[in-house]
């Protein structure tokens, strides 16, 4: 299975999920919701395991720029909420050298220029160590 905001071609025996409207972890968190939904786990079970995952979401679908509008815009609000409480080591140490305060919501505009960069390995960004 593939899943991604852009449209790829899938060969045989193979299922693609896309949608320009949602970055790829955007649509995994909708994926395992569903997933989740259909083996019959109750919403209360499976709230906590999807805002862990809105968090994730928020930050790709900023960084990769997808328009956010509507439910993408819905998603990466309550994910940068779930950002202010996250007790994740990698994101709070991300979120720190973002200059973004302890239990404050982090901004679009933090995580797109602070927080975004900062997950990319230096070849990427075109800078040598």
């Amino acid at each position: 299975m593939v899943v991604d905001h852009h449209h790829v071609e899938t060969r045989a025996n193979t299922t693609a999920v896309w949608s320009p409207e949602f970055s790829a972890a955007g649509l995994a968190l909708l994926l395992a919701w569903a997933l989740l939904d259909n083996a019959g786990l109750p919403q209360g079970d499976a709230l906590p395991f999807l805002r862990s995952l809105s968090k994730l979401a928020a930050i790709a679908s900023i960084a990769d720029c997808v328009p956010l509008v509507g439910a993408t815009r819905t998603l990466t609000k309550i994910g940068l909420a779930e950002l202010a409480h996250t007790r994740h080591a990698g994101l709070r140490k991300m979120l720190f050298m973002a200059e973004v305060a302890d239990q404050e919501v982090p901004t679009s505009e933090q995580i797109d220029f602070r927080v975004a960069p900062a997950s990319k390995p230096p070849e990427e960004l075109g800078t040598q160590r």
